[in-house]
């Protein structure tokens, strides 16, 4: 309706987006439950163009006189506006994947009373004690969206997903220990917050008594969730479109062209089953495709969205993301898979002399540079290859380039948070401060 009501007040081409659903947040502070909101909503956000000027209007209701309200405000909004050269035209419908597990009609039926008995359940499990304070929450959402357009694009899609996370502090004097978990997946049956909550007590603890270490040059030995998190970072900026075309992205002129060694290779994955980043199609309506970015060490495509596919006259990849409705689209990843090397994760350790153990932390580059410098928010000193103590005031600095082409080792275990799948990796040197 909204596409068609555009056309008619003058529209060249027009976009709807309408999403309907419902969501739940609790809020932990102090061990006890804080807060909790939710409800149910409906948004609505019209896009248009008149000649290749944009105008974009959003709305909670999507009904009646309200309807033309808004694509009336778009229409007005792209007749004031600049008209963008580059616009070439929105994107056009294609087949849509099946994509399994995305909706939990269990979850459907999960009201705040239960949720909130759950994350008291894992609270209990990581309050051992007056010592340890708990805080973090949970969530859950269950949504559906349409999105239309004036080239033909009609597809409704359907998806639910809860997370919870779990944050541990332990005071023993001045000694302080801190440590969390998380989970975030499309279904109850792997909601678990009694393990998140385990969990969170167990790093808290092993986090007590940490050291400062001496500054200089040390291998890191990342664990799965950072690996993971370092590596999206690096590569999510670099490899953006439209990072390349702002002449910000390190990668620009890169592609097809070798950027990290050949063990490493990362793809971008929106079909992996009930992955919490999975669908059938992105923000735009385009249809989502796996796409391979490093391939043993050579980048092999930018990920698009259509303007910026259009602009760089490259694939559109179905990568348009835009998690708020009062902004037009971007590219962004879903699910990043790095894939598997060859030693084990005890090998990474075991063969590192003088190294840092970083895990549950990530490391990107600052805005604007190369450059990767960071607080090591998790580690443990490794010394001959064994694990010593915890540490703290830590910092590492060193480049993108660098930490790509110093990355020397991968584990063949694989973990796999709802379709991130990522390896341990080691990097062979970096620079290592020690702050006061």
């Amino acid at each position: 309706m909204s596409v068609k009501v555009a056309e008619r007040l003058g529209a060249t081409e027009a976009e709807a987006v309408a999403r309907q659903g419902r969501q739940i947040s609790v809020e932990v502070e102090r061990s006890a439950i804080k807060s909790s909101s939710g409800g149910d909503a409906l948004q609505l956000s019209v896009r248009v163009y008149v000649g290749k000027a944009m105008g974009l209007a959003f709305t909670t209701a999507g009904e009646g006189e309200e309807v033309e309200r808004t694509v009336g405000r778009a229409i007005s909004l792209a007749r004031s506006s600049q008209p963008d050269p580059n616009f070439e035209s929105l994107p056009s419908p294609g087949p849509y994947p099946r994509v399994e597990g995305l909706y939990d009609a269990e979850l459907v039926d999960l009201e705040a009373p239960k949720l909130i008995e759950m994350i008291l359940e894992g609270v209990s499990t990581a309050k051992s004690g007056p010592r340890v304070d708990v805080f973090g929450g949970g969530g859950l959402s269950v949504e559906e969206e349409a999105i239309a357009n004036s080239h033909g694009i009609r597809v409704v899609e359907k998806a639910t997903g809860i997370f919870g996370e779990l944050d541990c502090k332990i005071s023993e004097g001045e000694d302080l220990g801190i440590g969390g978990d998380y989970f975030a997946v499309r279904h109850l049956s792997g909601a678990d917050f009694r393990k998140i909550g385990s969990g969170a007590l167990g790093k808290a603890e092993k986090n007590l008594g940490s050291r400062k270490v001496e500054s200089g040059d040390y291998s890191i030995v990342l664990d799965q969730r950072t690996t993971s998190r370092t590596l999206s970072s690096i590569v999510g900026f670099g490899a953006d479109a439209y990072n390349v075309i702002l002449g910000t992205s390190y990668f620009k002129d890169r592609l097809n062209k070798t950027i990290s060694p050949e063990l490493i290779s990362l793809r971008d994955n929106p079909l992996h089953r009930a992955g919490i980043a999975s669908g059938i199609c992105d923000a735009e309506g385009t249809p989502r495709q796996m796409t391979p970015i490093v391939e043993k060490g050579v980048l092999m495509s930018f990920y698009s969205d259509s303007y910026t596919a259009n602009r760089l006259k490259i694939k559109n990849t179905g990568h348009a993301s835009r998690p708020d409705l009062r902004s037009k689209p971007h590219p962004g990843l879903t699910n990043t898979q790095i894939g598997a090397g060859n030693a084990s994760i005890e090998e990474l350790i075991r063969e590192t002399r003088k190294g840092i153990y970083v895990y549950d932390s990530g490391f990107g580059p600052m805005a604007g540079t190369t450059n990767v410098s960071s607080m090591i928010d998790y580690g443990f000193l490794i010394e001959n290859g064994e694990l010593k103590h915890s540490v703290k005031n830590t910092m590492i600095g060193t480049t993108v380039f660098d930490l790509l082409k110093n990355i020397d080792m991968a584990s063949k275990e694989l973990l796999d948070e709802s379709g991130r799948i990522s390896p341990s990796i080691r990097v062979l040197t970096v620079k290592v401060a020690s702050g006061l």
